[in-house]
């Protein structure tokens, strides 16, 4: 099956196999060789535990391209779970071929290496679930570029030859090559440009917007919906976030309390360090609400509520809250009730609106010119009862953004919000026929960003 080229266990298997031939036996042969080498390759505990963790380690090595690929990420932990989880992996295999044979000429027989290998995985299972659990048992990179990729693999391919015994001077050319190489993929980073960038993710009906902001720092403003059968946190913002080799939030924002919104929160709340959330001062106490303030307190993680005239900064970026002030968070109406945030940096501007509707749009034409913005996310995914036509002309957005979802049931968005926003915005975006959209700006002007 020529398919299976492209699957995760064929890439892991033959990776792990090549990293030990290349890797683990070459370095077994050169530490036998070396004196001090000879010496513990004598005692059999110390044979057994050297060659076990070389193995481990031109496995992991090996593999180690792939899983940046696919996963984003790699274990610290990796060689000390294989020291215990090799060997039991070696007894879950022979005590299974027994079991099938004992099967097969007596069933009680069976029943016991059936009874004896699950403790054997019962082992292997907590062994794992105990190095689980140490401080940071992930190490989350991102998904390398097609550079990293390949300084990688050239620096994996030749990390045995330092240790290869003969002229020291080749191989201390061949530490310089892997120093040079590791500080191209170290202060590539350190010279990146200093742009906010910003990524309206396709999560179907709902809102997740991610600022990579300029110092580094991450907000997140919502996270998607959950049902019982799909966690967007889970499944679609969480994977992004990896994947862009974010490791943890400065903030994430919640426009509002509704399960379009707040739904995918608490799976990325257990799974990202997060300094601090932002929520509106709302009156709303459902059990979506509970679960985030139960987890957020266990996970020692500050709410703060946010009311219009709070200004923040996060670095070079002031964010302005314009709504909502005490009225319309006590008002009943919980898209009412959403935080209305213009983010600026520089001189450029995005205005985020939740899902706010006529009556908070209306009290926004007081701040006049402060309205203006650059970019807008389009309120309450484009429905009718948001995106009027005299708070448009004051906004006078060059961009705007729909965040809705395919053949939704509420037929978002409205033809007339469609026209109006076409009358307004040269660019009108929306994820359910285009996918995400990612900008760029350095401060003066916004770029979009191709990200197929």
């Amino acid at each position: 099956d020529p398919r299976v080229l492209f699957t995760a266990s064929f890439q892991l298997s033959f990776a792990a196999v090549a990293g030990i031939l290349h890797i683990g036996l070459r370095l077994r042969g050169w530490l036998r060789a070396s004196p001090a080498g000879e010496r513990l390759y004598r005692w059999r505990a110390s044979r057994w535990g050297l060659d076990l963790a070389l193995v481990s380690l031109g496995a992991q090595l090996g593999t180690l391209p792939v899983t940046l690929t696919l996963f984003h990420s790699f274990s610290i932990y990796a060689l000390l779970a294989n020291l215990f989880v090799v060997p039991l992996a070696g007894f879950v295999v022979l005590g299974g071929s027994l079991f099938l044979a004992g099967m097969a000429l007596w069933e009680p027989l069976g029943a016991v290496l059936a009874d004896t290998l699950w403790l054997i995985l019962s082992g292997l299972q907590g062994v794992v679930g105990l190095l689980a659990r140490l401080p940071q048992p992930q190490m989350i990179v991102g998904r390398p570029g097609v550079l990293a990729g390949a300084l990688i693999i050239v620096g994996i391919a030749g990390f045995p030859f330092v240790f290869k015994s003969g002229p020291p001077r080749l191989r201390l050319r061949l530490a310089a090559v892997a120093l040079v190489l590791a500080n191209l993929l170290i202060w590539n980073s350190v010279f990146a440009d200093r742009d906010l960038r910003v990524t309206f993710l396709d999560v179907g009906q709902g809102d997740a917007i991610h600022l990579a902001l300029p110092d580094g720092g991450h907000l997140l403003v919502d996270a998607g919906a959950w049902s019982p059968g799909f966690d967007v946190g889970e499944r679609v913002v969480w994977p992004y976030l990896r994947g862009q080799g974010i490791g943890s939030l400065q903030v994430a924002a919640i426009s509002h309390p509704q399960a379009d919104h707040i739904g995918g929160l608490p799976s990325l709340l257990r799974r990202l360090p997060t300094e601090e959330i932002w929520d509106s001062p709302h009156q709303v106490s459902n059990r979506l609400v509970r679960r985030v303030q139960q987890l957020a307190d266990s996970l020692a993680v500050p709410i703060r509520r946010l009311e219009a005239g709070d200004i923040l900064q996060l670095g070079a970026v002031d964010i302005f809250v314009l709504s909502p002030d005490k009225v319309a968070a006590r008002s009943g109406n919980t898209n009412n009730a959403s935080l209305v945030l213009l983010v600026r940096y520089g001189e450029t501007t995005l205005l985020l609106t939740g899902d706010a509707e006529r009556p908070v749009e209306r009290r926004l034409l007081s701040y006049g010119e402060v309205l203006r913005s650059d970019w807008l996310k389009v309120g309450h995914h484009g429905s009718a009862t948001s995106s009027t036509v005299v708070f448009l002309e004051a906004a006078r957005p060059e961009g705007a953004v729909i965040s809705v979802g395919w053949g939704n049931l509420y037929r978002h968005p409205s033809p007339v919000v469609l026209d109006r926003l076409n009358g307004v915005a040269s660019v009108v975006h929306r994820t359910d026929t285009q996918g995400a959209l990612v900008l760029r700006t350095d401060g003066r002007q916004w770029r979009i960003v191709p990200w197929r």
